[in-house]
């Protein structure tokens, strides 16, 4: 593809015509060199794009952190629902990562600066506990553990309708899908899944409270 094509494709929160005012203007490189429109983008090429921030950009340091633990190496939060953890889309300042870079890092005093690692995903309306970790054994301690399906999780839900059953479990692969906006989908391709539920409390026909 061509470089502006490239970008439109990945850049989809600015228009072509920002885009291409970012090319001209030398803020996108190709393997650490400016480029024109007409560059063709091949595989393994590193596209960066520096989208300067105006004056009234969003202060990441107003997002709220709801702190349960901290020992310094390993933080628990409380994450409230509406917020993104890493920057995506339209997201680039509004989300976990970047309050808590904001909160926490101090390149120019080492001794206070400290590096966030987010350990697992959380979707951007759920609620919950969400483990940050500023150590990275600590981190790679607990990936791994995410990666081996070891903690349990436990979600509350009101849903449409009442499913039927009341209890049981839903075992259908999923995966992300592989066009447009990335978005989960069941596919037989996909990873194994495993939901089990049980309906808490229900109103007519209309919504449930459900225990995933």
């Amino acid at each position: 593809l061509r470089l502006d094509q490239f970008l439109a494709k990945r850049v989809k929160w600015k228009s072509r015509n920002e885009i291409r005012a970012f090319v001209e203007d030398g803020q996108v490189t190709v393997n650490g060199e400016q480029r024109k429109l007409a560059t063709r983008v091949r595989a393994h090429d590193q596209v960066a794009i520096a989208i300067p921030q105006p004056e009234d950009a969003f202060d990441p340091a107003s997002i709220p952190l709801h702190v349960i633990h901290d020992d310094g190496k390993l933080m628990v939060l409380n994450k409230q629902p509406g917020i993104v953890v890493h920057p995506t889309g339209i997201h680039q300042l509004d989300n976990l990562l970047s309050a808590l870079h904001a909160r926490y890092r101090r390149p120019d005093d080492p001794e206070h600066d400290r590096v966030p690692h987010v350990c697992h995903r959380i979707d951007m309306h759920t609620s919950g506990v969400f483990l940050v970790a500023f150590d990275e054994k600590v981190k790679r301690n607990v990936s791994l553990q995410f990666e081996r399906r070891e903690p349990r999780k436990e979600y509350v839900a009101i849903v449409h309708g009442v499913p039927s059953p009341r209890e049981g479990a839903i075992d259908a692969p999923i995966r992300f899908t592989d066009h447009g906006d990335p978005r989960l989908e069941v596919h037989e391709e996909g990873l194994p899944s495993l939901t089990e539920y049980r309906v808490e409390e229900a109103f007519g026909d209309v919504a449930s409270v459900v225990h995933f």
